[in-house]
């Protein structure tokens, strides 16, 4: 799972940026690409947030999920429940 802000001056959603950092749709798109996931990510959008998600092997996904007018987390619980809503979804199995 990957939480950005789109309007981080650090690392922008395109890539580029203070530090050259390559765009973070198409990263994750290799990480899901090379985690056998399927090719096609479904879309859920909303007025504050756009999800793009991979369904993967064995029931795991991979997610980006763009913030909207957000800079970064606030804080290390600044995205806890996106986090938690991503990690309840996918339960480990032993």
């Amino acid at each position: 799972m990957h939480i950005h802000g789109d309007l981080d001056p650090l690392f922008p959603i395109q890539g580029g940026g203070k530090l050259n950092t390559p765009n973070i749709y198409y990263s994750v798109l290799d990480y899901a690409k090379a985690n056998s996931c399927n090719s096609s990510s479904a879309a859920n959008s909303t007025s504050e947030e756009q999800q793009f998600i991979w369904n993967c092997p064995n029931g795991s996904q991979v997610q980006a999920s763009q913030l909207f007018g957000r800079i970064r987390m606030n804080g290390p619980m600044g995205h806890s429940k996106e986090i938690l809503r991503f990690l309840f979804a996918h339960p480990r199995t032993p």
